[in-house]
């Protein structure tokens, strides 16, 4: 599942929250976060504890942040090991460590085990995250912008990496990005956020033939294509509202092309709507059940388009 929006939208506070990782001041009002059954929010620390790095791990965006910098990475990834499994010895959990950093494609892995994290490459940094994200067969990987401030070949080893976690340990992977590209080559599902509220869902390849909110479109428009040639990129005008920014009816309206008073956008929050797996929260969306697609009013200046 591929969870995507502009910086600021709530994504990586989603994220944080799912394992209680969000700051403690911040409270959640409502609602429930449910994995394999339970509800996280009415756990304790130390459940939650026992949850994190087992049942539900993280792949931090800043790996030179999220490891630390005077420990090897053997110690690290023992530590990881152990504190889930600690009937394991150390001579056991020292060799999961080198398969786990071979699975990574980390190159000499039994030799990395004595270096510290500052030796490494971002790229490199990037693979021992994963590695001790699936160090104990997790049901849920959560990957927060895992390519973040890498070079374009290095994040496609990064993201070869963490399809083959995937595939190895069967785990679901959230995946928080605001790069479409990426979504369309690692992601099944997405769900497009803003302001802190989800405003499209669908599986990947109905989004990219068929968007049915103005943001999402917005979006797709302001990507760079190799395939065209453009002065200039494409921008959503106006500036991005953040999560807990205080907004009547929907919360895109403001920067919105096709904002009507009359549909009730500056007044009402529109619900996630639609079938066949395609929901959209737009006053100004119409589903064809018919054709199975979403239609949009053509745009001021663009009548000939929908």
């Amino acid at each position: 599942m591929g969870l995507v929006g502009e910086s600021g939208s709530g994504k990586s506070v989603t994220a944080m929250s799912v394992l209680g990782l969000h700051d403690k001041r911040r409270v959640v009002q409502s609602g429930s976060i449910r994995l394999l059954g339970r509800d996280l929010l009415g756990l304790s620390d130390k459940e939650l504890t026992d949850i994190r790095g087992s049942v539900a791990s993280m792949v931090f965006q800043d790996p030179m942040t999220a490891l630390n910098p005077v420990l090897t990475l053997g110690r690290q990834l023992n530590g990881v090991i152990r504190a889930h499994q600690p009937e394991i010895s150390r001579g056991h959990a020292t060799e999961r460590a080198v398969e786990l950093l071979s699975l990574v494609n980390l190159p000499e892995p039994r030799t990395q085990l004595s270096r510290y994290p500052h030796e490494l490459s971002g790229g490199m940094r990037q693979r021992v995250m994963i590695a001790m994200a699936i160090a104990n067969d997790p049901k849920l990987i959560i990957a927060d912008e895992p390519t973040t401030a890498l070079d374009v070949t290095i994040q496609d080893q990064v993201l070869r990496v963490l399809k083959r976690a995937k595939e190895e340990t069967g785990a679901g992977v959230l995946l928080i990005t605001h790069d479409l590209g990426v979504v369309a080559e690692m992601c099944d599902e997405v769900a497009v956020m803003y302001a802190g509220r989800i405003v499209e869902t669908a599986w990947v390849q109905r989004l990219f033939e068929n968007p049915g909110h103005p943001y999402t479109k917005a979006l797709m428009r302001s990507r760079p294509l190799m395939s065209e040639r453009k002065p200039s990129l494409d921008a959503i005008p106006g500036m991005a509202a953040s999560a807990s920014s205080k907004i009547d009816g929907c919360r895109f309206h403001p920067r919105c092309p096709l904002s009507d008073h009359s549909a009730g956008c500056d007044s009402i929050e529109p619900p996630l709507t639609g079938a066949t797996g395609h929901l959209v929260a737009c006053h100004r969306a119409t589903w064809d059940g018919d054709g199975a697609a979403w239609t949009l009013p053509p745009e001021p200046g663009n009548e000939d388009m929908q």
